[in-house]
This record gives C-alpha cells, structure tokens and sequence, in this order.
C-alpha cells in the first residue's frame, strides 16, 4: 500500500482547491494548516488511522499512569508528613493557576482533597 493517496497532479489540484476554500490573508489558510497532508493521510488508508488511534491511547494511559503516581505519593508524603504536603499542594497550586493549566490545576484541587482526608484520619476525625 501506498504512503500516499494522491499522485502529484491530484495533490496540487486539491491543494488550491483548499487554498481557493481557505485563503492566506491575515491568518493562515489551508496551505499553511497542512489541509491537503490530512487528507492525503486520511485517504491512504485505516493503517495511518489505526496507527495514530494507537498513539493517542498509549499517551492517555500513560498520562493518567502518571497522575496515578502523583497522587498516590502525595496520599503517602500526607501519612508521613501532612503539613509540608499540604504547603507543597498549595505552592503547586499557585503555580499552576498563574500558569492557566486548567488539568494540573484540577489534579492538584484533588489531591488536596485526598491529603484532607487523610490528614482527618490521622487526627481521629
């Protein structure tokens, strides 16, 4: 199977017709955004798809492998020492809410949910 779906001449007919379509003005157009490389890779075949398919998959179990990890070393750091847990949670917190990172902001949100806990259970609560 081919790399490519179109041949040469079919590739720089449907590229103006893409650049006619979305043109360059201030903003980029479909030249620019690569429009006639996504077709052409969606066209070749479910091979590119399935490939791309699987990619995306190992990232997100990877990801939330990580945040499993984070979280987890947190519950252990707050049984050994809740109050430096918590300052640190606070620091990430800070920063990551000045940097807009919404994910980040919202794992940290829940690990101070998770170190309260077990801060609570700690104490008797």
């Amino acid at each position: 199977m081919s790399d490519t779906f179109f041949n040469p001449h079919q590739r720089a007919t449907v590229e103006a017709a893409m650049a006619r379509i979305i043109p360059t003005d201030d903003t980029p157009g479909a030249r620019e955004a690569g429009c006639v490389d996504f077709v052409d890779r969606y066209l070749s075949g479910i091979g590119y798809i399935f490939a791309a398919s699987i990619v995306l998959a190992t990232l997100r179990m990877t990801l939330a492998a990580i945040v499993a990890v984070y979280l987890l070393t947190l519950i252990i750091c707050a049984a050994v020492r809740p109050k430096e847990t918590f300052g640190f949670l606070v620091y990430l917190l800070v920063c990551f809410m000045l940097d807009h990172h919404l994910v980040a902001t919202l794992v940290t949100v829940l690990a101070f949910f998770i170190v309260g806990t077990v801060m609570k259970s700690r104490r008797g609560e």
